[in-house]
C-alpha cells in the first residue's frame, strides 16, 4: 500500500472518530420526555367526554400530546391564556392563535394529535371541547431537579 493511500484511509477514520465523539457529547435538542394526554368520548344520546389525565404535572423541557380517542368527536383544545401559553411553548403542532390570541387547535379529528413543548415553569388551564361539551385540563410544570 503506498504512503499517500495510508495517509488517506488515516484521515478518513480520524474523521470519522471525530465525527463519532461530536455526536455523542452533543446535548439532545429534542423533548426528554413525552406525555400523553387521551381526550375521551362515547358516542350516543349523551356524551362521555373527558380528559386522562386531567391534571398533569411535567419538567420543562416535556412535551404533552392530546390524542383524540373520542369515536365521531373532533375536538379543540383551547388555552384562553394563549399569548402566555405562546410565550412558554415551543414547537406547536395543530396550535395556533384566534382573533382572541387564545392557543388553540384546530379540530383534531378521532386517532389524530396536537401537542406541544414546555419550556418553562408554570400552570396552564385549558379547555377540551367537543360540540357543545367542554372539560377542563391543567398542565403544570416545573424546573428539573439537578
Amino acid at each position: 500500500m503506498g504512503k499517500k493511500k495510508f495517509v488517506t484511509i488515516l484521515m478518513a477514520l480520524a474523521l470519522v472518530f471525530s465525527a463519532f465523539v461530536l455526536v455523542m457529547n452533543q446535548k439532545e435538542l429534542s423533548a426528554e420526555e413525552c406525555r400523553l394526554i387521551r381526550v375521551y368520548g362515547e358516542p350516543g344520546g349523551q356524551i362521555t367526554f373527558g380528559l386522562e389525565p386531567p391534571i398533569v404535572n411535567i419538567r420543562s423541557g416535556a412535551c404533552l400530546v392530546w390524542v383524540n380517542l373520542a369515536r365521531d368527536q373532533e375536538i379543540k383544545v383551547i388555552f384562553e391564556e394563549g399569548k402566555v401559553c405562546k410565550d412558554v411553548t415551543t414547537a406547536p403542532v395543530g396550535f395556533q392563535r384566534d382573533a382572541k390570541n387564545c392557543y388553540v387547535t384546530n379540530y383534531i379529528p378521532f386517532g389524530a394529535t396536537s401537542s406541544l413543548l414546555f419550556e418553562k415553569e408554570g400552570t396552564y388551564d385549558y379547555i377540551a371541547l367537543a360540540g357543545k361539551t367542554r372539560v377542563k385540563g391543567k398542565v403544570i410544570v416545573r424546573m428539573p431537579s439537578k
